[in-house]
């Protein structure tokens, strides 16, 4: 639904935690509940579809573990070199400065771990909304994080703060 992409128009890459059942099935980025949620809730507002290229991927694509466990930190680990490379052909591609937007507190200790040598909190990433995450990709990328859809899915009282961190 995004804009095709182009090296004139600012890319949105939205990284999740890892993939679920659904997505390992059908191996696709956000096509169960949490994806419906993704693109139709938090991506739905015009101004991002008509104005950036959405790209989909995962901190953990490498590993799924079961629907309610999470992946290990070391998943995270191993699986940062190949999230590394995809930024980089992604921001290659793209002139314009691109966002990152980073979908919970597992795929922000992944981005915050290897970017920053520190895993950050959602507090803290929650008030640095639209720094440039080091660097590596000071001038390329702007982070944002939210809540994971899925923790939506758990606990309705989310969505607002969800709203007001992509408005």
């Amino acid at each position: 639904q995004s804009v095709f992409p182009s090296p004139e128009i600012p890319p949105l890459i939205v990284m999740g935690a890892n993939p679920g059942f659904k997505e390992d099935q059908h191996n696709e980025p956000f096509v169960g509940p949490s994806g419906e949620l993704l693109k139709n809730v938090y991506l739905s507002h015009k101004e991002i579809l008509e104005n950036t290229t959405i790209y989909l991927t995962n901190a953990a694509r490498c590993a799924t573990p079961g629907i309610e466990q999470a992946p290990k930190r070391s998943h995270l680990k191993c699986c940062w070199s190949h999230t590394e490379q995809d930024l980089r052909s992604i921001l290659d591609f793209h002139k314009p400065r691109g966002f990152l937007l980073v979908l919970g507190q597992l795929a922000l200790d992944s981005v915050t771990k290897n970017l920053f040598d520190k895993s950050w909190s959602l507090k803290k990433a929650f008030s640095n909304q639209g720094a440039p995450p080091t660097t590596l990709f000071q001038d390329r990328l702007n982070l944002f994080t939210t809540f994971h859809p899925s923790a939506i899915l758990k606990r309705k009282n989310y969505l607002y703060p969800v709203s007001d961190h992509l408005l």
